[in-house]
């Protein structure tokens, strides 16, 4: 499918984009019940999630597609294949070796009955990998041998130079350096000669490792740089972990134990970020053994158990075996006898199953059957290709006859062929050149609605042009008229503030003052008073649009409300109002600005009393609601019509509500309580049924 292999290509340039795509194959693939089709693309997903490194996913992913294979009874076929063989590299990635073998055997299986040789090759390779990291070498060279035996078959010199080296990695596991100094040369020499750079890094690594081994340290070092170098041009960063590693052996050999540890962490940094335990094992274990040498076993510890339990959770016998020595060596040096034996017991095991002379006996007879197996192949090849030869001579003869007859009627053939083709191709001609007159017509019409874009587009550019310059000329007014009106409103304060004070000073001045003019005097103090809070809550709302932040602080709720109850008794007693209070618990605190709170409270309650009748309660309570500080006042007055509530904290606003005694309203008192409690990260909300009252709540995240 067109969008499975979208997603391939895109799996090692964006893992994401590879997804995507995966996800549109796996939803086309469903609609047209396409099994195979959605298994594939379920592979191609689970490789992009291993690009991510998100190994979970990707295993989770692998067996998704294989239980979509087994219930419909197609588990043997090319995907699930496929399925297979990603999983185990998966695991292996992870450095879970068991499974992934166990993963790429089945794999192995499924190419072998479809005849599908390069497959069975690859995982054979893979496979074999695996059991050598399970200190399996006996069934890691059936493997090995295997792989080889499809890639000379196919002449596939790459990966016979790769096999070259991995069968010299066993023969240097089992310490047999000579053979191994043999496998690792020739696999060099191949993929020197293809200019395959990943393979010479790799056969340089493992010549180092047997130089290493040797005790030839110089020539062990000069291969390593080498490798490292290499594998820095190719970005394998697996490979520069590997490399760290085996330099901080060499280093830690030869008492520079400063370098050993730089190396060794630098190792189980780059492990660490693959996600690699069987690296990151093996990098613990060597700066154990630095910590060991220098004697420093407080620093050793951590170490080498960290390593030893990596390890054990991978089953990995050859980690296991140095990590439990290692373990023996710290215990019987810090006088722990006890553990000192149960880990030498446990080295004891994994390194009788790792080094035997029955397995390397094993290994060299191997060996000698395959070496054997191609000898009597290669002649028998030789005995049939003199049998065919001679075949072929003697019925040359009657080919010739026969071809002879065949040529004339091929002849004939190609005449009429040759007369159909004329027919057909001015046919085809006619429909061409009929199909382009359609194709430029077309084209012009294209171009007409092309420039018919063009134009719009030019359109929508100025009018977005004129748009942001409106906007800014908005934005200048606004500015001037917030300016405007704080001007006017401070320049009206003053008056008003003379008036009121020298309507108190003629009061106490002058005694009994003429009751018509008492009237007057209380009227012309009342408006005065009015017109002073009406300014003031101008000014409150254009000192908290052009404010940016308002400073938080953990308050003490319940005193505040306590103050300002008390603060409006006087007030209500006028309209023989109740106020109540709701006992509360004075340490409850909330992240606010005391003073915009204060003002927010007074606002409710102020305006509880004014749109209240006469003889009516007004409650107020605190309480917790989860994570927020909950502030309710709730008056009994004529509520809020359900055309007012959606612009009950607009600026200006006249609601349909009035006050009960005459009071003044300017608009904005619910303004104010908006954008204060807004200003305070905080939320308020009003629930009114008509006639019943209203209830507004404030709510603050709690301290």
């Amino acid at each position: 499918m067109l969008l499975t292999a979208l997603a391939t290509s895109w799996e090692n340039i964006n893992a994401d984009t590879s997804i995507y795509y995966s996800n549109l194959a796996i939803k086309l693939a469903q609609n047209i019940a396409y099994t195979d089709g959605e298994a594939l693309a379920l592979d191609a997903k689970a490789k992009a999630y291993i690009e991510k490194k998100e190994f979970k996913t990707a295993i989770e992913t692998y067996e998704k597609g294989l239980y979509l294979l087994q219930s419909q009874g197609k588990d043997t076929g090319l995907p699930a294949g496929y399925l297979y063989s990603g999983m185990g590299y998966t695991y292996f990635y992870q450095g879970k070796i068991e499974p992934a073998a166990t993963n790429f055997a089945k794999a192995i299986g499924i190419f072998e009955a479809l005849h599908d040789s390069t497959r069975v090759m690859k995982a054979a390779m893979n496979a074999g990998v695996a059991y050598v990291e399970m200190g399996n070498y006996v069934r890691a060279l059936e493997l090995y041998q295997q792989a080889q035996h499809y890639a000379e078959l196919m002449d596939k010199k790459a990966f016979a130079g790769l096999v070259s080296n991995n069968i010299g990695v066993i023969f240097r596991k089992q310490k047999a350096y000579p053979e191994a100094m043999e496998y690792f040369n020739k696999s060099f020499e191949i993929v020197s000669a293809l200019g395959d750079t990943a393979g010479m890094a790799n056969a340089l690594n493992n010549l180092g490792l047997v130089y290493e081994n040797s005790g030839d340290y110089e020539k062990a070092l000069e291969c390593y740089h080498k490798t490292m170098n290499l594998d820095k041009t190719t970005g394998n960063e697996y490979g520069i972990a590997l490399t760290l590693n085996n330099i901080g052996l060499i280093r830690r050999e030869q008492g520079r134990y400063d370098e050993a540890v730089e190396s060794y962490e630098h190792s189980f940094t780059i492990m660490e970020e693959l996600n690699n335990k069987w690296g990151q094992s093996k990098a613990l274990n060597g700066l154990g053994e630095v910590y060991l040498d220098q004697e420093l076993y407080p620093k050793a510890y951590r170490p080498l158990n960290e390593g030893y339990e990596l390890a054990d959770e991978i089953s990995n016998t050859e980690l296991l075996n140095q990590a439990s020595f290692n373990l023996h060596k710290y215990y019987e040096a810090i006088g722990d006898p006890k553990n000192a034996l149960k880990f030498y017991r446990i080295f004891y095991t994994t390194q009788d199953s790792l080094y035997n002379e029955e397995n390397t006996k094993k290994l060299a007879r191997m060996e000698a059957e395959y070496e054997f197996q191609k000898e009597r192949d290669s002649l028998g090849f030789v005995q049939q290709k003199m049998a065919l030869e001679a075949e072929q001579k003697i019925s040359r003869q009657v080919l010739i006859q026969r071809v002879t007859a065949a040529g004339l009627i091929i002849v004939l053939l190609l005449a009429i062929i040759i007369w159909r083709y004329s027919r057909l191709k001015r046919k085809a001609n006619f429909d061409l050149a009929e199909r382009n007159i359609q194709i430029e017509a077309q084209n012009e019409e294209i171009i007409a609605q092309r420039d018919q874009l063009e134009e719009r587009n030019r359109i929508v550019e100025q009018q977005k042009y004129q748009l942001e310059e409106i906007n800014e000329e908005l934005k200048a007014l606004n500015e001037e008229k917030n300016m405007l009106m704080g001007v006017v409103a401070h320049d009206l304060k003053s008056p008003l503030n003379q008036i009121v004070g020298l309507i108190d000073i003629a009061r106490k001045s002058v005694d009994n003052l003429p009751s018509e003019l008492e009237i007057y005097l209380e009227k012309i103090h009342s408006s005065a008073n009015s017109s002073t809070q009406m300014i003031n809550r101008i000014l409150d709302v254009g000192a908290i649009e052009s404010k940016d932040e308002v400073a938080l602080n953990e308050v003490s709720i319940y005193p505040i409300l306590k103050k300002n109850v008390e603060d409006f008794q006087v007030l209500a007693r006028k309209k023989d109002i109740a106020l109540h209070l709701s006992e509360g618990n004075p340490e409850l605190r909330a992240l606010v600005n005391e003073s915009y709170y204060e003002q927010v409270i007074q606002n409710l309650i102020s305006n509880a009393i004014k749109f209240s009748p006469k003889g009516k309660d007004v409650h107020i309570s605190l309480s917790v609601a989860g994570n927020y500080v909950i502030t309710q006042v709730t008056d009994e007055g004529p509520g809020i019509s359900m055309e007012d509530q959606p612009k009950l904290f607009n600026k200006y606003e006249k609601l349909t509500a009035r006050p009960t005694d005459g009071e003044s309203s300017t608009g904005l008192g619910l303004a104010i309580v908006k954008k204060y409690v807004d200003a305070m990260q905080g939320m308020v909300t009003c629930e009114s049924d008509p006639g019943k009252g209203s209830t507004f709540t404030i709510s603050f995240p709690k301290v």
